[in-house]
């Protein structure tokens, strides 16, 4: 236990020295003051105290030195510096990835793409804004807006009511996101362009 303390034992003693040092130097009348040179030069040599303080063998001794002899300790600097490295690769091939993804994702959000989407049965797709649906399998209904209003086929060019079902490899126009969208009777894959939301 004794080797673990002399070097926090020294730079206590070196501190307790500027300390002595400064209230014996810096004393006035009823007022501790002292100068930015004599602060300067009180750290200069506290400083250049420990950094003679070196590990060697896992004692404290003073040399004119800081870096250490004992060859565990420079193994283990090493694999610290190796174990560092490692984390910084993977933290970019991590931000490489995530910039990537970001792409995906702003090139699906922002409806210029065609979009495979897979719907089980009982749930929803609502669009967000004008959009565009083929079904490819399964069978769907429209569901319209409180207004009534349904979508577009403009494959045949007719209006789909809410409730009527969507005849596959038909291209289907929704107009606005007022609450129209498709709902899926058995499983679906649908082909859409635009923004939506399931529900």
């Amino acid at each position: 236990m004794k080797k673990n303390f002399q070097v926090p034992v020294t730079i206590l003693l070196a501190l307790i020295v500027i300390i002595s040092g400064f209230n014996g130097y810096a004393k006035g009348e009823d007022v501790l003051l002292a100068s930015v040179d004599y602060v300067d030069y009180k750290f200069t040599e506290l400083s250049n105290r420990i950094s003679q303080i070196t590990i060697t063998g896992g004692t404290s001794t003073t040399t004119t030195t800081t870096t250490s002899t004992d060859p565990n300790v420079t193994l283990r600097v090493d694999n610290v510096e190796k174990q560092v490295g490692a984390i910084e690769t993977n933290l970019d091939a991590i931000d490489s990835k995530i910039s990537f993804l970001d792409q995906v994702t702003l090139d699906l959000s922002d409806g210029s793409v065609w979009q495979i989407v897979e719907l089980d049965a009982g749930i929803s797709i609502y669009a967000t804004d004008t959009s565009e649906i083929i079904l490819r399998s399964g069978t769907a209904k429209v569901i319209g807006n409180k207004l009534n209003e349904g979508l577009s086929d403009v494959t045949v060019g007719t209006d789909l009511k809410d409730g009527t079902s969507l005849t596959s490899n038909h291209l289907i126009i929704i107009p606005r996101g007022d609450g129209r969208g498709v709902k899926a009777v058995t499983r679906c894959f649908v082909m859409y362009k635009g923004l939506y939301y399931l529900q």
